[in-house]
């Protein structure tokens, strides 16, 4: 949003405030959007759905809890669902959260994480740490979502805090086209992510763990590999086709 609050100061007369506070809170720009209720902008239904779209800074969730958007002062349901929408951001926001009440329940957390390639990795460590490790993670597609979008940073964070590279999840998790259970080792190699599958043969991922059930068969990343044709992909997991676990 490029207007400054003083620019739009010296024209208030003639800047029609509704539309104004919807194109603030969709620019997360609370300044503004202050502006704007000061001078009479209610929620109304494009309000509150861009706001709902802005709530993903301090600032902004200053503004929202002031003006009791949503009874967000008293509703523990709003703050859970903005919880969702913190493991795309910045710690700022999440802490935002859990200092002003937020409750973290792991059915949010694993919606999240599940729902979004979007993951900040370090608000997704306070969200494991509040929740008392990484069990609830576990089986729940996100390693594999991050190996299919090549996601390595956040694929070396599960596997440090205990997730097992090489956990199969059933194929309705995934691409319902693919074979499960489906590994992550298997998701990066039919996505083509080459720095994503030496990654994770680096952590010990089974080149011929292969899948049970689905319209692939039994097949493993290796055959998978061999389909595609991709001959990067294919030295590595050759390379490790004989060692036991991996590199």
């Amino acid at each position: 949003m490029k207007a400054t609050l003083e620019k739009i100061e010296q024209q208030s007369l003639r800047i029609p405030i509704q539309p104004l506070a919807t194109m603030a809170a969709l620019a997360s720009n609370a300044e503004i959007l202050q502006f704007c209720l000061d001078r009479g902008a209610i929620f109304d239904q494009y309000l509150n759905l861009t706001a709902k779209q802005g709530a993903i800074t301090p600032a902004m969730l200053d503004v929202l809890f002031r003006a009791n958007w949503r009874n967000i002062q008293s509703s523990q349901e709003v703050m859970n669902q903005l919880i969702e929408r913190a493991v795309r951001q910045d710690i700022h926001m999440l802490n935002w959260l859990l200092a002003h009440g937020a409750c973290i329940r792991p059915e949010d957390v694993r919606k999240a994480v599940t729902g979004t390639a979007a993951v900040h990795v370090p608000t997704l460590a306070i969200l494991v740490d509040e929740m008392g490790g990484i069990d609830h993670l576990k089986k729940s597609g996100v390693i594999q979502m991050a190996a299919q979008d090549g996601h390595n940073k956040l694929i070396s964070y599960l596997l440090d805090a205990g997730i097992d590279v090489d956990e199969a999840i059933p194929p309705y998790k995934m691409d319902l086209r693919q074979a499960g259970p489906t590994t992550a080792l298997y998701a990066a190699v039919k996505a083509k992510n080459v720095e994503t599958v030496r990654l994770l043969l680096q952590r010990g991922a089974k080149v011929d763990l292969a899948n049970e059930n689905g319209p692939h068969g039994n097949e493993t990343p290796l055959q998978a590999a061999e389909k595609i044709g991709d001959t990067e992909i294919l030295e590595l997991l050759r390379s490790n086709e004989h060692v036991a676990g991996g590199l």
